[in-house]
């Protein structure tokens, strides 16, 4: 057990010690910018090579590829939560984003702070910016219209919602948090096409100027984007127009 101990504290000093190798700017252009952008893992294995692309304000970018090639740490990397990376990301000054993986985080308490997470029970100002109608009407926006009346329950609710809808409510954060830029780690995988096909024009009613960028495998996704990066075993990458 000592042992253990010793080892996970040395592995904790490592990460600490890990310097983020990404030049990350903001600028006046509304686009996000990657140049010669390269992702490894911590034993400095090469994902992706020198990627550089710029995805305008309002557009969506549908990043494939197969299972192990970096999709998932890409999307890490420009939401600034992996480190092991190299070259420069360039967003707007002052841009919000958000960032959604597959399975949403939802924090033990009631279903209204899951729902406004990450403001806690604390940031009174987050939670006075939405009344309980407010929240309910969001809820129902999403297809979620049997929660509307459990706002106050306290629970372990990532127990009790299914994956789907959990996944539901993390599209009605992004509807409370309105951000600029939104990285979605196959954040629809547990929906069936037609639901899926809601979120997205969902969000494209309700935020059209904000940009998506997206990990995903269906074929349906496509018609959802402008672009799509193509991510290839050799590292290196395509990037077309849909």
């Amino acid at each position: 057990m000592v042992n253990r101990l010793a080892g996970f504290t040395e592995h904790v000093e490592e990460a600490v010690e890990v310097k983020d190798g990404v030049s990350r700017t903001q600028s006046s252009d509304k686009k996000l910018s990657l140049d010669k952008l390269t992702v490894k893992l911590p034993d400095d294995k090469v994902l992706i090579n020198n990627l550089t692309l710029e995805l305008p304000q309002s557009k969506r970018l549908l990043v494939t590829g197969a299972s192990g090639c970096g999709k998932s740490t890409l999307l890490r990397t420009l939401a600034g939560i992996w480190l092991y990376a190299s070259g420069s990301i360039s967003l707007p000054d002052g841009a919000k984003i958000l960032f959604l993986p597959q399975r949403p985080y939802l924090p033990l308490g009631t279903l209204k702070r899951a729902l406004l997470y990450p403001s806690t029970e604390s940031t009174t100002s987050e939670q006075k910016k939405f009344s309980d109608n407010e929240l309910m009407e969001i809820l129902k926006t999403v297809d979620l219209p049997e929660l509307t009346d459990k706002l106050n329950v306290e629970d372990d609710w990532s127990r009790i919602l299914s994956l789907g809808e959990q996944q539901r409510l993390a599209f009605a954060r992004v509807l409370l948090t309105k951000p600029n830029f939104l990285f979605l780690d196959e954040a629809t995988s547990a929906l069936d096409e037609p639901r899926e096909q809601e979120m997205y024009d969902l969000l494209r009613e309700k935020l059209p100027n904000m940009s998506i960028v997206s990990v995903g495998h269906r074929s349906t996704l496509n018609k959802q984007h402008d672009f799509l990066l193509a991510i290839n075993n050799d590292k290196s990458y395509n990037i077309n127009n849909l």
